[in-house]
């Protein structure tokens, strides 16, 4: 599944903890904080462009991304 797939890289990539929450429609919303080290945000950009959506909060220092998925698709396999 591929939400699960690019949060267990981020987090492999930036060593924070990634939450997922369901979308209407069947997708998920990946969302993570940011740790502002250049290199490793830098490294997660090759995963969020496999993402549908995709965006940084200033304020609160999250950063999301959005992930289409079918459905029908429940949990890793």
């Amino acid at each position: 599944m591929k939400a699960f797939t690019l949060a267990q890289r981020i987090k492999g990539i930036t060593g924070q903890e990634v939450r997922l929450s369901r979308l209407d429609g069947g997708g998920y919303r990946l969302h993570w904080q940011s740790n502002s080290d250049r290199d490793a945000e830098a490294a997660t950009l090759p995963a969020m462009a496999l993402s549908n959506r995709y965006g940084y909060s200033s304020r609160t220092r999250i950063v999301w991304m959005e992930v289409d998925e079918p459905p029908d698709a429940t949990g890793p396999s």
